[in-house]
């Protein structure tokens, strides 16, 4: 099992009911595309003060996390291609070592 967070670096308004989208993936074959493992959806409880809070998520994720990395979109369109606006994070993280994740998320401008 996997715990984290998600921050966001500028908020704005995040409505409620709104998902996250984690994913993890095997990012160990260099030059090749990674596989996704498992991904999850967290949605913004009413209420959450983006700009004070973090929101909390768990993965189940099974076997060695080594090479895993985790990232994670929240898309503010039907779809899941990146658009403007959006939130994403801008890298893969890690998911190896102890403790808590802490997932980023930025918009896309």
């Amino acid at each position: 099992m996997i715990r984290g967070v998600v921050k966001f670096e500028n908020p704005g308004a995040l409505p409620s009911g709104q998902n996250i989208r984690l994913i993890v993936q095997d990012t160990s074959r260099v030059g090749a595309d990674a596989i996704r493992i498992t991904e999850t959806q967290v949605s913004i409880p009413e209420g959450f003060d983006a700009t004070t809070e973090a929101l909390p998520f768990e993965i189940d994720v099974a076997g060695n996390i080594e090479n895993y990395t985790v990232s994670a979109h929240l898309a503010r369109h039907s779809g899941d291609d990146i658009r403007l606006g959006d939130m994403i994070t801008t890298g893969a993280i890690p998911l190896s070592g102890a403790g808590d994740v802490e997932v980023m998320l930025k918009q896309v401008n």
